[in-house]
């Protein structure tokens, strides 16, 4: 689970390098259309894989229906309205994730990670710009390098929770980790050097965009296997509510406290506040 959850800061690390000399050698609107492009021969890239993905159960089931197999039946024919698709996708696999304290945990650990790595993510190179005079070529490739060593630090932690700790108990330290590393971060003096700020910015992303991997692994080891798929669907339902809520609610606290480094002090109560939480339910776990 963690080398697979490597792809999104390695892509973040490669926007970081990329990006930058795109914008020296072309209009942004050029770049962006650059990015779209590869965006696209992604799409194209990976479809003919997906029939290879699929179980050869989910494979006869898409073609019959294809085919119009078993379409006289009335029940074949009903198709549900969207009401019943929300309640069938959507409610019904929160209301069995959220009705289980130990996947509760973990979902709304989710979400609030989720808003941390997102907003670290969104707003870092504005805060290094902004509030510590970096030029967007040096911003940007310290959001590079810190993505870089990111890598690294969700195969490690995932590594870890194979080996040594539980990974309940290990989603809690990160996340506590994770609250200090955004306070230092907050904290640095506007003057701080660029080395600093790289360090900073390396033990940020370490912690802040190194747990999914440990968390899906974490998930997976809670529920009965043929739930697995409902579970992670649901909990990646909130981990993408934090993710696109994040942004919206870091830009507003920039907005009212009209500083980055308050917005940073604030955010880095949340991941604090949910790893202790995770903490103290991994050990009244173990004690029951």
């Amino acid at each position: 689970f963690a080398i697979k959850q490597t792809g999104v800061p390695l892509g973040v690390a490669a926007v970081g390098a990329i990006l930058p000399l795109l914008l020296g050698a072309l209009p942004w609107s050029a770049a962006l259309l650059v990015v779209a492009a590869a965006i696209a021969a992604a799409a194209v890239a990976i479809g003919p894989s997906r029939r290879r993905l699929e179980t050869a159960a989910a494979r006869q089931t898409t073609d019959r229906e294809a085919a119009g197999v078993g379409a006289t039946a009335p029940a074949a024919r009903a198709r549900p309205g969207v009401a019943g698709l929300l309640r069938d996708r959507v409610v019904a696999p929160l209301r069995e994730v959220l009705g289980d304290t130990r996947t509760r945990r973990l979902a709304v650990a989710s979400l609030i990670f989720a808003l941390t790595q997102v907003s670290f993510l969104t707003f870092l190179v504005s805060l290094l710009k902004v509030e510590h005079g970096f030029s967007l070529a040096l911003a940007a490739s310290l959001l590079s390098a810190s993505q870089a060593a990111s890598v690294m630090g969700r195969i490690g932690w995932g590594h870890a929770a194979d080996r040594w700790f539980d990974p309940t108990r290990l989603l809690g330290a990160l996340g506590v980790a994770m609250g200090l590393a955004v306070m230092l971060l907050a904290l640095a003096p506007a003057d701080a050097p660029a080395g600093l700020m790289l360090a900073l910015t390396v033990a940020c992303a370490i912690t802040v965009v190194g747990w999914n991997g440990v968390f899906f692994a974490d998930l997976v080891r809670l529920v009965p296997p043929e739930r697995v798929a409902r579970a992670t669907g649901a909990t990646q339902f909130l981990t993408f509510m934090g993710g696109v809520g994040g942004s919206a609610l870091f830009a507003t606290a920039v907005s009212v406290s009209g500083s980055y480094t308050t917005a940073f002090l604030a955010l880095a109560v949340l991941p604090t506040v949910t790893g202790l939480t995770l903490l103290a339910g991994s050990r009244r776990r173990a004690a029951g």
